[in-house]
């Protein structure tokens, strides 16, 4: 497998976590509320940036070696496993009944 393959790899498990991390109704509704700060449409755009790059037939990752793409790859990677974390934890809290005023 080349860099770009994995890279995909990478984007759909993204997508997966949009869908199965997300919890509660509010949260899966793709409609915009004052509560989301208008978050979900800029997920979304920059998911849709991202398979437009990953997709076009001139990739920047040709341009640079082949280390640079790996080591992008692995940044995708360590940032999906952050975002797993991150959401998870939000989960907990939620359902703890926390605040944001409780947190901070």
């Amino acid at each position: 497998m080349n860099p770009p393959q994995v890279a995909r790899v990478a984007l759909a498990l993204f997508g997966l976590t949009e869908f199965v991390l997300r919890s509660g109704d509010t949260a899966k509704s793709l409609k915009t509320t004052r509560a989301d700060q208008k978050t979900t449409p800029l997920i979304f755009a920059c998911y849709a940036l991202v398979v437009a790059l990953l997709i076009y037939p001139w990739r920047v990752g040709r341009v640079l070696p082949a280390s640079i793409a790996w080591l992008g790859v692995a940044v995708s990677f360590a940032g999906l496993l952050l975002r797993c974390w991150a959401m998870l934890v939000l989960v907990w809290c939620n359902s703890a009944g926390f605040t944001m005023a409780d947190l901070f």
